[in-house]
C-alpha cells in the first residue's frame, strides 16, 4: 500500500489543515490530534474526473441539501449523492449511515 501525505479540504467552511492525514488507493484517512484514527469518505466524481481527493461533505443548493464536495477556491467541485434532502441534519445522518446514492456521472 502507498501512502501519500497531502494537504486536504475538511470540515465546514472547507478549512484547509495540515494535520496527519494519508491518502490510499481507495481510502482516505484522518489522525485526529487525540491520536484517534478515521476513515473520512471522499469524492468519487471529484477524484474520477478532477483527480481531486476531497473530504465528503453536506453541500446546500437551491434544490435542497446534498452529499459533495468543496474547494475553497473553485467553490462546489462535485455532488456525489443523487438525493437531495430538506434539513443538513438529515443529510449529515444519511452520510454517516452510508444510507445514500452515489451518482455515477457529473
Amino acid at each position: 500500500m502507498t501512502v501519500v501525505a497531502q494537504e486536504v479540504l475538511l470540515g465546514r467552511g472547507s478549512r484547509l489543515i495540515k494535520e496527519n492525514q494519508y491518502h490510499t488507493e481507495n481510502l482516505m484517512i484522518k489522525n485526529n490530534k487525540d491520536g484517534t484514527v478515521v476513515n473520512v469518505p471522499h469524492g468519487e466524481l471529484a477524484l474520477r474526473y478532477c483527480n481531486l481527493k476531497i473530504e465528503l461533505q453536506v453541500l446546500r443548493s437551491g434544490a435542497g441539501y446534498y452529499l459533495g464536495t468543496f474547494s475553497p477556491e473553485e467553490g462546489p467541485i462535485s455532488r456525489e449523492s443523487e438525493e437531495y434532502w430538506p434539513t443538513e441534519a438529515i443529510a449529515e445522518l444519511a452520510m454517516e449511515n452510508g444510507d445514500w446514492t452515489q451518482r455515477d456521472h457529473p
